[in-house]
């Protein structure tokens, strides 16, 4: 089976910056990149805090999941024994989050 690191980098109002990422296999990779580029997001807010949110494009958001990094059976198994294969920022900003809102958009819209 093929793994990736997906990452996220970006910046909070100039103040700090945003990191996430996740490892997904190749199945799980196609299937976010076919609902994000479902999305028809101009503008999308990501909240992680209590007003901290980033502001990310459909486009955006599908550069980085073509930039994903092939690893390796064995690079998976050291993020998995870490924990470490699911990163997000703070209060639950990360790559499942903002899938699992693109299928509600997806689904809400048809």
């Amino acid at each position: 089976m093929k793994y990736y690191l997906v990452q996220y980098d970006g910046n909070y109002a100039d103040e700090f910056d945003v990191y996430f990422h996740e490892v997904m296999s190749e199945a799980e990779l196609e299937e976010a990149k076919d609902i994000i580029g479902k999305t028809d997001w101009e503008r999308e807010e990501f909240y992680f805090g209590t007003n901290e949110y980033i502001d990310v494009s459909t486009e955006e958001l599908m550069e980085n999941l073509s930039e994903a990094r092939e690893i390796t059976e064995e690079q998976f198994k050291v993020l998995q024994e870490l924990g470490l294969i699911r990163i997000g920022f703070g209060d639950g900003l990360n790559w499942d989050s903002i899938i699992e809102y693109a299928y509600d958009c997806v689904n809400n819209d048809e």
